[in-house]
């Protein structure tokens, strides 16, 4: 078994009036790496992000109604509301055109900045999609960030899909509640 060698506390190292002190060596299957590996349990996303056409409904909702999409994820894997959401999209583009019509200097800024916070959001929502299910990725908030402001119909797509594999609740797009529970009118 190999050793290594601890000097005493109040010798230098391989001073000649004190032994050394033997300590067995650690496995060679230690790892001293400086990044924390993750828990055994963690798993990977069931789909990769760029696998959009993997399920049709994600991939035409998160392309061409991203907002209403990423609202009906958090809802039905209930790590937020899709009212809040949805309303906050609502209000940027509200405001954005309000200050287009009064100040149109102003108003891609009010526009850049608005959608930058929505992304923020929405890479929060998926943070906590990420800690809810135990998935494993390199990635934290600010890559969850980055990829909500450059490619977030592929980001709010993927988490459709894992809604789909954890048999999350299907949540109806206008009532925003659970389709089994709606009454929905009937016609006479």
């Amino acid at each position: 078994m190999a050793t290594y060698a601890a000097p005493p506390h109040n010798e230098q190292p391989g001073s000649p009036q004190q032994p050394m002190q033997q300590y067995p060596a650690p496995p060679p299957s230690a790892s001293f790496s400086s990044s924390p590996q993750p828990p055994a349990q963690y798993q990977d996303w069931t789909t990769g992000i760029y696998d959009c056409l993997k399920e049709e409904e994600t991939c035409w909702w998160g392309s061409w109604c991203c907002w209403m999409m990423s609202a009906r994820n958090a809802e039905s894997l209930e790590v937020g509301s899709s009212y809040q959401q949805s309303m906050v999209f609502v209000g940027i583009i509200v405001v954005s055109i309000l200050f287009l019509l009064f100040a149109p200097a102003f108003a891609l800024l009010v526009f850049v900045i608005g959608m930058t916070y929505y992304a923020y959001y929405r890479a929060d929502i998926r943070t906590k999609i990420r800690e809810k299910y135990a998935i494993q990725t390199q990635s934290g908030l600010f890559n969850d960030f980055i990829l909500h402001c450059f490619c977030p119909c592929c980001a709010v797509a993927q988490e459709g899909r894992e809604a789909i594999h954890k048999d999350a609740k299907k949540i109806d797009f206008i009532y925003g509640e659970e389709l089994a529970t709606i009454d929905f009118p009937q016609g006479g």
